[in-house]
């Protein structure tokens, strides 16, 4: 009748109470969703104390702009454990350089020379870890042309390609 079988229930757990407490803090300004086994507890601007059952544990913060951070414990009932201090790595911008680009074009940044030629580079991509280190990004290729994109209004995570030459 074209109408896919019903998928199966999947096997439901006898729920545990809630008695162990976890707190979650990161350590610079920032927020995260936090997910326990892959369920959203919410999002935490700073600090967070959640009320968990005992047991083994996943614990997830995820921001759009960072890596995602991943914590396996083991709580006891009427135990309180701290994860305190923990750092979001941001995740980096990538920059593309077409096949139109010289391999031997020198990268700057800032307007100075890196020790990076675009053909230094795996699958012609530049992982810029820190943003906030570069304004520019610019080629001095021997061809003479005139390449470079701003970087300032990049975020983490986004992926840009390089502009072809005029």
């Amino acid at each position: 009748d074209g109408l896919a079988a019903a998928a199966p229930e999947p096997e439901r757990r006898p729920e545990l109470a809630a008695t162990a407490t976890i707190a979650v803090k990161l350590a610079r300004v920032g927020w995260a969703y936090v997910l326990i086994d892959g369920q959203s507890m919410g999002r935490i601007p700073g600090t967070q104390e959640l009320r968990i059952p005992p047991g083994e544990h996943l614990l997830t913060l995820r921001n759009p702009y960072a890596q995602d951070y991943n914590e396996r414990f083991t709580i006891s009932s009427g135990e309180r454990r701290v994860f305190d201090g923990i750092i979001l790595q941001r995740k980096p911008i990538v920059v593309h350089f077409g096949p139109e680009i010289p391999s031997d074009c020198t990268i700057e940044r800032d307007g100075e020379p890196t020790p990076l030629t675009v053909g230094d580079l795996e699958a012609r991509r530049l992982r810029v870890q820190d943003p906030s280190a570069w304004r520019s990004l610019s080629l001095d290729c021997p061809d003479g042309l005139a390449r470079s994109m701003a970087l300032d209004q990049a975020r983490p995570g986004d992926e840009l390609p390089f502009p072809e030459a005029p």
